[in-house]
């Protein structure tokens, strides 16, 4: 709690409040990162660092004693949601409760207008619960079982997991951004909140699929540092930057 206070306070007042010099700061914030990392609670990806999804404990058993080996496990197992297949998978929502908002005013008088947006949104639905399915068949043709609900898709193998969010494209920037922003959050939450850290099992790797390839290339690198690979459709099958193929190249084929 005293930690969490400091947070919210600016940088000079917080290094008054604990009597750290300026100089000693900025040593600290160049050293802990190397010692993070050596102790598993950051991963380097290339030349970025990423809090890791499951830190290890390190010198406390689950009673608390510093004494004892950890037995704490650092592999997060999947809290699966609803069983499904490749054929099944993506059957079951609505355009109504879709998660991909677009910008039409439902409250407009403008009959057509709002048809046509329910058309749009029902169009987009389609296409984004097949690139669903294509990608639960990649994964279900690797031996991984496929879960859905809340995500858009979990592939839970016996060394990994991996979990997938899909999102379409209209080709506009405006889109591509609302898409990126919405799959990362997802993509974020469900490992937190739907992954259930204190379980021995599969690791899990976070996969935002688009419908095309980002336009904007610095999306994908963004969502690469921060552990997302990216992948997308291209001429029918799956595509993506060597990194992530290769990353990936044990869960399904790609390209």
């Amino acid at each position: 709690e005293r930690l969490i206070a400091l947070t919210k306070l600016d940088e000079e007042v917080i290094r008054n409040r604990i009597g750290v010099t300026k100089n000693n700061w900025d040593n600290a914030k160049k050293i802990l990162p190397s010692f993070a990392e050596q102790l598993g609670d950051l991963q380097k990806r290339g030349a970025s660092l990423t809090i890791a999804a499951s830190p290890p404990v390190a010198g406390l058993s689950r009673q608390g004693d510093p004494s004892a080996e950890s037995d704490l496990p650092s592999k997060r197992r999947p809290r699966r949601g609803r069983r499904a297949t490749s054929t099944t998978i993506g059957r079951a929502a609505t355009h109504d409760g879709f998660d991909e908002n677009y910008d039409f005013d439902e409250t407009s008088h403008d009959a057509d207008a709002i048809q046509a947006g329910i058309e749009t949104r029902r169009k987009r639905l389609r296409r984004h619960n097949k690139i669903v399915q294509f990608v639960a068949a990649a994964l279900e043709s690797s031996g991984f079982e496929i879960y859905e609900d809340p995500y858009d898709c979990l592939g839970v193998g016996s060394k990994v997991a991996i979990l997938v969010e899909v999102k379409t494209l209209d080709g506009t920037e405006h889109d591509e951004i609302e898409r990126v922003r919405e799959a990362l959050a997802q993509l974020l939450y469900y490992e937190s909140f739907v992954v259930n850290p204190q379980e021995p099992g599969a690791m899990i790797r976070k996969v935002a699929v688009f419908e095309t390839k980002p336009a904007n290339n610095l999306h994908i690198d963004w969502l690469l540092g921060l552990g997302i690979d990216v992948l997308w459709i291209s001429n029918g099958d799956l595509d993506s930057l060597p990194a992530s193929k290769a990353r990936l190249s044990d869960c399904f084929h790609i390209g």
